[in-house]
C-alpha cells in the first residue's frame, strides 16, 4: 500500500494528527503497567475469586428462575441493561468518576461481573416479577437503594470500587434510570414486535 500511495505520489496519510500518535503512545503504555499490575497482583488477591464467583452464580441464578415462556423478552431486558451499564460505566472511568482498582479483566476499564451479569440478572429478575409500572418503580427503587448504599460501600471496602467524584445518591439514581428507561424500551419492541406478527398473521 505505502508503494501505491509513493507511486502517485500521495501521501501515507491524508491527515496527519501528531496528538493523536501521542495519545496512541500513551495507551500502550498505560496498557501494559495495567497488564503487570494485574498479573503481579490483582490475580493472587482473593478478590480475583470474589469477582469470579460474582461472575458465575448471577448466571446461575438466572439460568434457574428465568421465565421460559418469556424468555426472550426477558433476556432482551437483561441484554439492554448490560449494554447501558457497560457503556455508562466505561464512559464514567475514562472521565475519571471511578475507577477499579482490582479487576477480574485487566484490559477492561469497567467492572465485569457487575456491569454484565450482576445488574442484568438482578433487573431482570424484577422485569420478570413486576408487570405494570406501579409495581415495578417501587421493587426498581428499593432495589436500586440496595445496590446504591450497601453494595456499593461493600465494593469500595472490599478495594474492588473507587468512587472519585461520584457519590452514592448518584448511584442510586443512576441505577433507577437505567432500569426504568430499559423497561420502557423492551416494552416498546415487544409491543412492536406483537403488532408486527398479528399483523402478517392477519395477512
Amino acid at each position: 500500500m505505502e508503494a501505491l500511495f509513493k507511486l502517485l505520489h500521495l501521501p501515507s496519510r491524508l491527515i496527519s494528527e501528531p496528538d493523536y500518535k501521542i495519545i496512541t503512545e500513551a495507551r500502550h503504555q498505560l496498557y501494559r503497567l495495567e497488564i503487570k499490575d494485574w498479573l503481579m497482583h490483582d490475580i493472587h488477591r482473593w478478590t480475583f475469586f470474589f469477582n469470579i464467583f460474582w461472575t458465575i452464580f448471577p448466571l446461575w441464578i438466572w439460568w434457574r428462575y428465568t421465565d421460559r415462556n418469556r424468555f426472550l423478552e426477558i433476556s432482551f431486558f437483561g441484554t439492554t441493561m448490560s449494554i447501558l451499564a457497560g457503556i455508562l460505566d466505561t464512559a464514567g472511568a475514562f472521565t475519571g468518576l471511578w475507577q477499579y482498582p482490582d479487576k477480574l479483566v485487566a484490559y477492561l476499564p469497567n467492572f465485569f461481573p457487575i456491569d454484565y451479569v450482576t445488574i442484568p440478572v438482578v433487573f431482570m429478575l424484577i422485569y420478570q416479577k413486576y408487570n405494570n409500572w406501579k409495581s415495578f418503580t417501587i421493587a426498581n427503587i428499593t432495589v436500586s437503594g440496595i445496590l446504591a448504599f450497601i453494595g456499593d460501600p461493600i465494593l469500595i471496602w472490599l478495594n474492588l470500587y473507587e468512587p472519585l467524584r461520584w457519590n452514592l445518591g448518584l448511584s442510586f439514581i443512576t441505577f433507577i434510570l437505567m432500569a426504568s428507561a430499559m423497561r420502557w424500551v423492551s416494552l416498546v419492541i415487544i409491543g412492536q414486535d406483537f403488532r408486527y406478527r398479528r399483523f402478517s398473521h392477519g395477512k
